[in-house]
């Protein structure tokens, strides 16, 4: 059954760079199994919208819309080893918030690129997030995200994590 949410209004939303999502970008062109460039070229002609509630409930890459309450939110973030309180405390001060990436694939199917802390965040504070939405027909869903436990989704963020130190550690 459907919930219906009624959500408070926050108008200072901001659109990602490249820059703010690099590393998403890489992990979504090889789950998705498409081209960097095809991505890139979507984004320059992505749309900003406003996140309905039924698109936010069948968003992949997320557990986002399972969060009722900022408990919620902490226990998730503390998971992902995530700063919340920042993000709490921007949407309180009315900071600007940089809008979440969604990828619409060809059949119309969601899936976060990134943002998850913010949407977290937005839907313990019953915000509805203005997300940026590029759509890429050729994307086709190599990873199933529905079917993955928080262990598989916490052990894929500590391989991206051992990953990228090793290579810091080669550029020193």
């Amino acid at each position: 059954m459907e919930r219906i949410v009624t959500f408070m209004s926050f108008n200072n939303w901001i659109e990602p760079s490249i820059e703010d999502h690099a590393d998403e970008f890489e992990r979504v062109c090889e789950d998705e199994g498409i081209d960097t460039q095809d991505l890139l070229d979507a984004f320059k002609n992505a749309k900003s919208i406003m996140l309905s509630s039924s698109d936010w409930a069948r968003l992949e890459n997320t557990d986002s819309w399972e969060i009722e309450s900022l408990s919620d939110a902490r226990i998730k973030a503390e998971l992902y080893e995530r700063d919340i309180d920042s993000i709490i405390d921007g949407f309180n001060a009315g900071n600007e918030m940089i809008m979440p990436l969604i990828l619409e694939r060809g059949d119309g199917s969601l899936v976060l690129v990134g943002g998850n802390t913010r949407l977290m965040v937005a839907k313990a504070l019953n915000i509805q997030p203005r997300v940026l939405k590029i759509n890429v027909p050729k994307a086709q869903a190599n990873v199933d995200y529905r079917n993955l436990t928080n262990e598989s989704k916490l052990f894929k963020v500590d391989l991206l994590r051992k990953f990228i130190r090793s290579q810091l550690k080669t550029l020193v």
